[in-house]
């Protein structure tokens, strides 16, 4: 038990996650990963989180007038946690040149940071823990999801886990792709 109280504002601080993915579809004419990645944010937002993506109006509040990466950097550097969104349809360029920019530049930061990967997603080697990518050192935990309502389940399972032990489980430790 901490020796001291949290003060008010502390307590009233909803928990900030910064949802980075892909805006884009692969085909270029879709709105899948867009429209999915909007739903996410607004499914935790309805839990109660401060969820944002970067064209959310908290994200522009919290990261004014900057371009996707360094907003990136911004968002994670005051965020709780970090999701990385993978999606077949999205692509994976913007999101995972994004990811390792921030690996490399913050690497303390891995312990806040996820990537969550459909289970059609073919996550790169460059990327991919299981094969000594940049989520590998530092770690970062790689999740496979199936539904939409998966996803923000994880989500929501994982900062709760982080908010209250200030860690994701030990369970996520284990290089390659899990499904919890």
């Amino acid at each position: 038990m901490p020796d001291t109280l949290p003060s008010p504002d502390e307590k009233e601080q909803p928990f900030r996650i910064y949802i980075c993915g892909s805006f884009r579809d692969i085909q270029g004419a879709g709105r899948d990963a867009r429209d999915l990645l909007d739903r996410v944010q607004d499914r935790l937002r309805a839990l109660g989180f401060d969820a944002y993506t970067q064209r959310h109006p908290r994200a522009q509040e919290l990261a004014p007038g900057l371009r996707p990466a360094p907003m990136t950097r911004r968002l994670e550097e005051v965020s709780d946690f970090t999701v990385y969104v993978a999606a077949p349809w999205g692509r994976e360029g913007g999101w995972s040149s994004e990811f390792s920019d921030i690996q490399a530049r913050q690497p303390e930061g891995a312990r806040k940071r996820a990537i969550l990967t459909h289970v059609d997603f073919p996550l790169s080697q460059v990327v991919s823990n299981e094969h000594e990518g940049h989520a590998s050192e530092p770690f970062v935990t790689t999740i496979n999801w199936e539904s939409e309502d998966e996803l923000v389940a994880i989500i929501s399972r994982l900062a709760v886990h982080l908010a209250e032990r200030g860690e994701l489980p030990a369970a996520t430790r284990r290089k390659g792709r899990l499904k919890l």
